[in-house]
């Protein structure tokens, strides 16, 4: 029996079907679509939920829009009392999905994805026709007054246009986006050589979030990326030496958030997104995160060393504030190992590589 307390965070993929074909997308063709759960099992995962007292429930998919009966089960949401974000591509938002979503006692947020800032860059990523929809699905969310954020997913065919992203939120009249880099898994993994960041690149893109952050003080930039800036702070501020880590610590993946696939399989978050670790049709939720083989062998990664098993670890000055990258991103990338080093990250922070940004450019 484990004693982490029940996730507060639950992330629901009410469909795997989508609209679109995204090239970064890491849940795409990886569970069968045939066996989605239905309106009754979601209901009843809803339900535990609530026993559980989870509070913030988000819904992707796929695309939440596909879902054969998202209307009914946006309005069934308005008896849970669940801080709800939505994840979508936006591509499928009307003035029939902004009836209901204004009549959503709990919705927090609205999560559009849009990957560059223009038709040419973000079509490129995610299809034909989908930029114009998706930028036209933000003006219609805001002109209703529903709240909208944008994200991209940073990769070798937009990482130049970061800026004009920045420039297109603000137009768009939000004062802010979240920026991240993808997990190769799904179709991810498929376009690997489009997708994946190189140690230069990644280079180049931390020097343009840390020069925009300066540039737009005013812009509230979140995301994957913006964590790191903050990681590379801590540590040029305290020095080496001095964090806290050094061990395989995890996000809130096996700690306080759990992922449900619309076939019912159980998985610790929606980046690890074909590691089971359960099916809600076979036990209860609170089965699954007391008693999962997978769930504790995460929990017991965090109290492990780095130095264990990365061959650089041991004479990095980067090691306290260390924890071996996104624990999904180096499991796919570490052939499955849940104790696999992300050396993408380790171009980021270790001075091994010789790609970290200097002091200067971080703090002043």
């Amino acid at each position: 029996m484990c004693d982490v307390p029940f996730p507060k965070t639950v992330d629901l993929a009410l469909t795997g079907k989508c609209n679109l074909r995204c090239k970064h997308c890491n849940t795409s063709d990886t569970w069968n679509l045939d066996e989605e759960l239905s309106f009754n099992d979601i209901l009843d995962i809803l339900k535990q939920l609530k026993n559980g007292k989870i509070f913030n429930l988000s819904l992707f998919g796929g695309e939440p829009f596909c879902y054969e009966r998202i209307f009914d089960f946006l309005e069934l949401l308005n008896s849970f009392p669940m801080s709800v974000s939505i994840l979508t591509n936006g591509t499928l938002i009307d003035s029939t999905a902004v009836k209901y979503l204004k009549k959503m006692r709990f919705l927090k947020v609205i999560q559009v994805s849009i990957d560059g800032s223009c038709p040419k860059i973000h079509d490129w990523q995610r299809g034909t026709g989908s930029f114009e929809k998706a930028t036209s699905a933000v003006k219609l969310l805001r002109k209703n007054t529903l709240p909208v954020i944008l994200k991209a997913i940073i990769n070798n065919n937009n990482y130049r246009d970061i800026e004009n992203m920045v420039k297109m939120a603000r137009e768009l009249g939000l004062n802010g986006m979240h920026f991240g880099d993808a997990v190769e898994c799904g179709r991810a993994a498929v376009y690997a050589s489009d997708i994946h960041l190189e140690a230069e690149t990644h280079k180049c893109i931390m020097e343009e979030m840390f020069r925009l952050k300066k540039k737009y003080p005013d812009f509230n930039f979140d995301g994957t990326l913006t964590q790191k800036m903050d990681m590379l702070r801590e540590f040029y501020i305290k020095g080496p030496g001095n964090g806290s880590r050094g061990t395989f610590s995890t996000c809130g993946a096996a700690q306080s958030m759990l992922s449900i696939r619309s076939d019912g399989k159980v998985v610790p978050c929606s980046a690890f997104w074909t590691l089971e670790c359960g099916d809600a049709r076979k036990s209860s939720l609170q089965e699954i995160w007391d008693n999962s083989d997978v769930l504790n062998e995460i929990r017991k990664a965090a109290t492990e060393s780095l130095t264990n098993y990365g061959e650089k670890c041991e004479g990095c000055d980067y090691l306290s504030y260390c924890n071996g990258g996104c624990r999904a991103a180096a499991y796919y990338a570490s052939d499955n190992d849940l104790r696999g080093i992300e050396c993408a990250d380790c171009f980021v922070f270790s001075s091994a590589y010789g790609y970290r940004l200097d002091k200067e450019t971080v703090l002043n």
